[in-house]
């Protein structure tokens, strides 16, 4: 096979790929939808670890050892006891300083992620 025949199947299978991102109104985001920019580089994430929004700066610490950076635009925090509460405006409380939880953003090149949803409060937390 020459170069331009091995590469032709790649591209098609790229094309593929690339074209059931957005075919029809199916979400290859599982049901989630992104809330971040477009423009803004950003590729959807999941992230599993213990949130970090008493103290400093928001963050989520992973169990590989990672401080993830978090970006809360869609969210407020509340202070009013003991532990600081995470509430989305429309929903009410997601989730609380220390919890377990898994959030669903976009991801940028910084590595912070801009906060879409809280995915799962995991129990035992």
């Amino acid at each position: 096979m020459t170069r331009v025949t091995t590469l032709i199947p790649g591209l098609v299978g790229l094309a593929l790929v690339v074209g059931a991102c957005t075919v029809g109104d199916v979400s290859v985001l599982g049901g989630r939808e992104g809330c971040w920019d477009e423009g803004g580089g950003r590729v959807a994430s999941l992230v599993t670890g213990t949130l970090r929004i008493g103290d400093g700066p928001p963050h989520l610490d992973t169990a590989e050892g990672d401080a993830v950076s978090l970006l809360l635009n869609r969210y407020d925090l509340n202070a009013s006891g003991p532990v600081v509460r995470l509430s989305d405006p429309g929903a009410g409380e997601v989730a609380a300083d220390g919890e377990q939880v898994t959030l669903f953003g976009g991801r940028g090149a910084d590595g912070a992620l801009y906060v879409c949803a809280v995915d799962e409060r995991h129990a035992g937390s």
